[in-house]
């Protein structure tokens, strides 16, 4: 075959334009050739510069199996590092690669064909985002890798998760006795549990923190709990240096009254769920609002109705 003038032009450009890259005129030939019909178009410079953006080539490399193991390795609370790793052990054996090269096409697809229970498949949905929320605080994935954005939910039976929608809250706050004010706003915007509100002190609460001590923890774990724009003005017109918070030894009683009169149905841990469920929305860190609300990462992918904020 005689390349003509053009031809003998163009494959001497291209040579020149490869010789730094040290890779062969066919090789990158066939390597563009796939690019286009992977991508759909010749968008191959477009999808470089999106990969280069993303810093996915400066990233450590790590596989699936070894980022599993190291994340079970991190779990000091036995029973949920025992959850993880039963739900990871499928998942680490079925993807052999970098952990940062998984797409939300490749692990819903893994999730929905398990021949499991619907409970099981989303107990290892649970397990999987909050492997990979691991893996964004160790920095082997992109910050903005949402790679469970895409993964569909399962239920487990249980019954949904209810929230109290913005509209619904206002409603409480307007139709609580004052002395109840505060105490649901606590509950709401801070995700506080019952019986922890029932042991706080105004001495807890300052201008940036409530502070949950190990002794009013429910997992004798003392914890910082934000206080957002919203929370501290309703409790402003209420907070003193010191005293309980709750004035009410039974406090149910006080939340069905709440419920009658406002005439919202009352939700079994819908105060704390809907904290959850919006502070995981805006936050987007799993790990983070476990922090807050004293729960493992799993336990907050259960307490949670996914949003859009």
């Amino acid at each position: 075959m005689v390349l003509d003038p053009v031809e003998q032009a163009d494959y001497r450009a291209a040579l020149k334009a490869l010789k730094t890259s040290g890779t062969g005129l066919r090789v990158a030939a066939e390597e563009h050739a796939k690019a286009i019909e992977i991508l759909g178009g010749n968008l191959v410079l477009e999808a470089a510069r999106f990969y280069a953006k993303r810093n996915i080539h400066t990233l450590p490399k790590i596989t699936v199996t070894e980022a599993c193991q190291t994340f079970i390795d991190s779990i000091d609370r036995v029973p949920y590092r025992k959850l993880i790793r039963t739900n990871l052990k499928r998942f680490s054996e079925s993807f052999h690669i970098d952990l940062k090269m998984v797409q939300s096409p490749d692990i819903d697809d893994f999730i929905r064909n398990l021949k499991l229970s619907e409970r099981t498949k989303k107990n290892t949905r649970m397990a999987v985002a909050a492997l990979f929320s691991f893996g964004v605080s160790r920095g082997w994935i992109p910050r903005d890798h949402d790679v469970m954005n895409g993964v569909r939910s399962y239920g487990d039976g249980d019954g949904e998760v209810l929230i109290y929608s913005v509209a619904e809250m206002e409603k409480l706050m307007h139709f609580a006795r004052p002395e109840m004010v505060h105490w649901l706003a606590i509950a709401a915007f801070a995700g506080l549990r019952h019986a922890e509100i029932q042991r706080l002190d105004w001495s807890d609460i300052d201008d940036e923190f409530i502070t949950v001590g190990k002794a009013k923890s429910k997992t004798r774990t003392r914890r910082l709990v934000p206080v957002a724009g919203n929370l501290k003005t309703w409790l402003k017109p209420f907070w003193k240096p010191s005293g309980p918070v709750s004035q009410f030894s039974i406090v149910c009683d006080q939340l069905e009254k709440v419920s009658k009169s406002s005439g919202i149905k009352w939700k079994k841990n819908g105060l704390r769920h809907s904290y959850i469920s919006y502070r995981l929305a805006k936050t987007q860190d799993v790990n983070a609002v476990a922090i807050e609300a004293g729960n493992s990462p799993a336990i907050i992918f259960v307490g949670a109705s996914f949003i859009k904020c």
